[in-house]
């Protein structure tokens, strides 16, 4: 038995699975592409904070290694 939160209004973007009626599906393809856009930039964000930050490192090690060199 269904009730009155089984229905869903019809909304752009989405459709009922035809195979499942109980199943919507998103066919937005302009939001999906925007999503995948803007995942990628994060990601390469997120590289390129990781890529300085081995850099720092790298950089302080060697800085360390000068100064035990010099005393």
């Amino acid at each position: 038995m269904r009730s009155d939160k089984d229905k869903v209004l019809p909304t752009d973007g989405f459709i009922r699975c035809d195979t499942n009626p109980r199943a919507i599906i998103n066919v937005d393809n302009a939001a999906l592409l925007a999503y995948k856009r803007k995942r990628q930039a994060e990601r390469s964000k997120q590289e390129e904070i990781n890529r300085l930050n081995n850099e720092v490192s790298e950089l302080k090690a060697m800085l360390k290694q000068v100064l035990e060199k010099n005393k």
